[in-house]
């Protein structure tokens, strides 16, 4: 038996726990590639290395946004490293054969490494195409949005505006005064309550029976009677799609989640739910918890199920449909969601004055 087949006969084991070193390190726990250790371990030291093994257990991770790169590279690299120190423990001089076996391992590794590159490099090479495709696409539907709107600057047709303040939809009339590649001038027809609140950044939308789909605008300059505006794409008015009205409170209402003993503050309410700001990442989506909070003076305790949870502000914002609300808290919620709408356009009226 050689020297080789002598240390791969006791390494196996060895392998395996060198292998999760790198694991845990780089692709955070994954367990696939532990599973597959052995035919890994088997593959690398065969007398002939099938390289598509390699190359599709890259390619697998690559589709899955994983690089494994530095795994396959450091347990390489440790596996010859401890074959070198085999040799100087187990022999006094190398041989010819000691010294074949050693380019032989180089060689293995060397493949191994060209495999998983190859890997990687046709990936981003595809990656690459389809971005590019998608980019094609994105500029040719850009440069369509923006000749609808260059078609409705030239008739002087009217444009439905639609902007959000505190949750509240607010609609304003206006026309195209001009455009300029992508900037668009617009010129309100009406005094628009939304204009006083508008700040450098703000997203709002054009809707019009001559547009494909409503366009998305950002705020660039905002003037007493105009808005200078850059067209950004064809977008769906997000808060036309709610189906109840939603408003922000008035003043902070802390919330109390009871299963996690917690106290998060509302941010925004309506009949079907509520949206809250956590300090931390407590709740899951799909999780249902029970929810405490007071309106109007009265408290209300209802099952909330967690639709979504994202970074917010420092912290997290988590949306939660209620579950279980009451006719008489429904009641309660839906005459301060009224309420707040008329408070809220009240503040704009003043503003706009």
């Amino acid at each position: 038996m050689d020297i080789l087949r002598e240390f791969l006969r006791g390494y196996g084991e060895e392998f395996r726990k060198k292998l999760k070193t790198p694991v845990d390190r780089y692709v955070e726990n994954d367990e696939e590639i532990l599973k597959v250790a052995d035919a890994f371990y088997n593959q690398l030291f065969k007398e002939k290395i099938h390289k598509d093994f390699f190359y599709n257990l890259a390619l697998s991770y690559a589709n899955r946004g994983k690089n494994i790169k530095p795994v396959i590279s450091s347990v390489l690299l440790t596996t010859l490293r401890d074959f070198l120190d085999y040799l100087v423990k187990t022999k006094e001089e190398l041989n010819r054969s000691d010294v074949d076996i050693l380019k032989k391992l180089f060689n293995t590794i060397e493949e191994v490494l060209e495999a998983v590159e190859k890997a990687y490099t046709e990936y981003f090479q595809t990656i690459n195409k389809e971005l590019q495709k998608v980019k094609q696409m994105e500029e040719k539907e850009r440069k369509f949005m923006l000749k609808e709107v260059e078609l409705i600057k030239l008739k002087e047709e009217s444009v439905l505006f639609v902007f959000s303040y505190k949750e509240l939809p607010i609609y304003c009339k206006g026309k195209i005064k001009d455009l300029n590649d992508d900037i668009v001038e617009i010129e309100f027809i009406e005094r628009c309550l939304a204009l006083p609140v508008l700040n450098i950044g703000d997203f709002f939308y054009a809707k019009s029976e001559n547009l494909t789909n409503p366009v998305k605008l950002e705020v660039m300059k905002r003037e007493e009677k105009t808005i200078l505006a850059r067209a950004i794409s064809y977008e769906e008015v997000f808060i036309e799609k709610r189906e109840h009205v939603r408003v922000q409170p008035e003043k902070p209402i802390p919330l109390y989640i009871l299963e996690k003993n917690i106290v998060g503050e509302m941010l925004d309410i309506s009949i079907g739910g509520i949206g809250i700001f956590l300090q931390a990442k407590v709740v899951e989506p799909n999780e249902i918890v029970t929810l405490e909070f007071n309106i109007k003076d009265k408290d209300i305790k209802v099952k909330g199920e967690c639709r979504y949870i994202v970074a917010y502000d420092h912290g997290y914002r988590a949306g939660f449909k209620f579950v279980d609300l009451s006719p008489q808290h429904e009641s309660l919620i839906g005459q301060y969601v009224m309420e707040r709408q008329f408070q809220i356009l009240k503040e704009l009226r003043a503003l706009a004055s």
